[in-house]
């Protein structure tokens, strides 16, 4: 088994950019900065985000460690609008990470996302969340930083069914392109149906169902899933909220089957006004990015702290675990291997 670790602690600095004459020159009201430009109902709120970090495993090799202090510079455009039927929010960004020393290290991202809420939950509330990645990062099959384009799209319907009992609806799209040939593209296409019953003002049980088709192009067959969660939703006070769900997942892969314990958690906690700790962890099956025929069981887990130093400046750090279990042996030049691989950050 292939474990590594890694340290990583970064100092951010963020500014509001509110400078820009061709917004400015319109906007109703200017407000102070870190409150974007308000246009209405709108606010557009341009952004410039530099980011020391210190990185005591860059590339996470199991040995021969290289360590680096790297400079990320962030420059974005933020939307949010609110009115009484209508949430829409959403963004774009653009980000250079340089290293000191690794400079085969430095690389160039981009994104967009969008997010919509339309309507009341009394009657039907409808929801459209959009994302676009295009990353230099570590994929974990292939044990170094790939080039990667990742899509993310959800549709979905809400409402209260009545004064304690919630109801969703959605469908789900995602993939991941890889530029280099080495690794294999794959999606994922997925339906879910979640209820939620108030047991109390704070706390909901909850029911979720979820099925789906995972596709790759390392695979001749598709993998159909099936996952049932139940478990709570809380918020305990307004610095404390959290979800869990634990059940069962399923996985047909022709004759073949992937199934097992199945769970996702998340909780964020307020501890001072400056200081928010949050820790999430789940599991998932995923195509193998690099070896035909194979799918990799993945267990994850992260808690951070970020500390809110002045109002432009946040110190964080992070701590996180991945190991992944591939479900079939690997080829290799001793013979059939079993794969697997835990990395700490």
């Amino acid at each position: 088994m292939k474990r590594s670790g890694r340290c990583r602690l970064s100092v951010v600095g963020l500014w509001t950019l509110v400078c820009l004459g061709f917004l400015a020159s319109s906007a109703t009201a200017l407000s102070a900065p870190g409150d974007g430009i308000k246009l209405g109902n709108a606010t557009v709120t341009p952004y410039l985000e530099v980011r020391a970090i210190s990185d005591s495993n860059v590339e996470l090799a199991s040995d021969n460690e290289a360590d680096d202090v790297s400079i990320v510079e962030k420059v974005g455009i933020d939307l949010a609008n609110v009115s009484d039927m209508l949430t829409l929010m959403g963004g774009v960004w653009g980000l250079a990470e340089q290293y000191s020393d690794l400079s085969d290290e430095d690389h160039e991202d981009f994104g967009e996302n969008v997010n919509i809420k339309y309507g009341r939950r009394t009657g039907a509330q409808l929801l459209l969340r959009q994302s676009y990645q295009n990353v230099d990062q570590l994929d974990y099959g292939t044990g170094s930083i790939e080039q990667r384009e990742n899509n993310n799209v959800t549709v979905g319907a809400g409402r209260d069914l009545t004064d304690k009992l919630q109801g969703d609806v959605a469908y789900g799209y995602r993939s991941t392109e890889y530029e280099s040939s080495r690794a294999y593209d794959w999606d994922e296409n997925l339906a879910s149906i979640e209820l939620a019953h108030d047991l109390t003002d704070r706390t909901a049980a909850r029911i979720t169902g979820t099925i789906g088709t995972l596709s790759s192009d390392a695979n001749t067959q598709d993998a159909d899933f099936t996952t049932i969660h139940v478990g709570l939703k809380t918020r305990r006070t307004q610095k404390l909220v959290g979800r869990v769900g634990v059940g069962y997942r399923d996985h047909d892969i022709g004759d073949d089957n992937i199934s097992g314990f199945s769970f996702r958690a998340a909780a964020s906690w307020q501890a001072t006004p400056d200081v928010r700790i949050q820790v999430t962890a789940d599991n998932a099956v995923e195509p193998a990015s690099q070896n035909t025929g194979n799918y990799t069981v993945i267990t994850r887990g992260s808690t951070s702290l970020k500390w809110q130093m002045s109002e432009t400046v946040t110190a964080s750090l992070t701590g996180m675990y991945r190991g992944d279990d591939y479900e079939y042996d690997v080829p290799s030049a001793a013979g059939d291997v079993k794969k697997e691989s835990e990395i700490y950050t």
